[in-house]
């Protein structure tokens, strides 16, 4: 888990329209998440996990215990249970709502953090460069 803390520059996406459209975001819902540039912030207080999202004037910010179900406000509004572990150097973190799922794993190579988002049959890529 140490190698996430810190903070985290966009770079790149790959499908990422067709991952939001899978997750039946709004066509203007996903116009806006198409224009942000975040900066993904991990920090820890005392035992929980706090991932910070900052892009112009978004923020999102989730707080969990690594293994432990939370409830988490997903990115068009919809109220989401989540649960975020570890898979070896992997963090995944799974958002389930109505009859839909949505996987994202995240994986530090390097000064790079890939992180991979699933849902029905679409996979997106996201990279970040550590700040």
């Amino acid at each position: 888990m140490e190698a996430f803390f810190g903070s985290w520059k966009f770079v790149k996406s790959e499908n990422f329209t067709e991952y939001l459209i899978a997750l039946g975001m709004a066509h203007e819902t996903i116009k806006v998440w198409n224009s942000l540039k975040p900066t993904l912030n991990f920090s820890k207080e005392g035992v929980d996990v706090v991932l910070k999202m900052e892009a112009n004037d978004h923020t999102k910010e989730i707080s969990f215990k690594l293994d432990q179900e939370f409830d988490e406000t997903i990115g068009d509004g919809k109220n989401a249970k989540s649960v975020v572990y570890l898979e070896g150097d992997k963090l995944v973190h799974i958002q389930k709502w109505d009859d839909k799922q949505s996987t994202v794993t995240r994986e530090v190579k390097g000064r790079q953090m890939v992180m991979t988002l699933e849902a029905e049959d679409i996979v997106a890529v996201c990279t970040y460069e550590r700040a």
